[in-house]
């Protein structure tokens, strides 16, 4: 059974689907069924820091290459699984932990900008 721990957020289902932040309601990102475990983390456009996390425990420190980001949908480059679908009209900034069903484990993808330094308090 998996073990979903909410800051500030909402997930549409129980731990996929839309995560969105509880104090705006915007939506930040679309959690795909693909993520066998993750830690996501922002600051929404309404200033509010939230985040979601199902199974971090599992997560190992990211060992796989960056994923691919094509179009605002994060892509595994080694099954070509989408594993998010970002909304960044949402958020000013997002951090992110995220292991894919074939067990490659992302902290970033290409051409990702500097993280935020309040989402260091996040431990990512």
């Amino acid at each position: 059974m998996s073990t979903t721990n909410l800051i500030n957020s909402n997930l549409h289902n129980s731990n996929k689907g839309m995560l969105i932040c509880k104090d705006c309601g915007r939506v930040i990102c679309n959690i795909s069924d693909n993520l066998d475990c993750y830690k996501i983390s922002y600051i929404c456009r309404c200033g509010s820091m939230g985040s979601a996390e199902v199974n971090s425990v599992k997560l190992n420190i990211a060992d796989s290459p960056s994923a691919v980001l094509k179009g605002n949908h994060i892509i595994c480059p080694c099954c070509n699984l989408s594993l998010l679908a970002l909304m960044p009209e949402n958020y000013i900034n997002i951090a992110f932990r995220i292991k894919c069903k074939c067990g490659h484990t992302f902290n970033k993808f290409k051409n990702y900008s500097d993280i935020n330094k309040r989402l260091s308090e996040y431990n990512l």
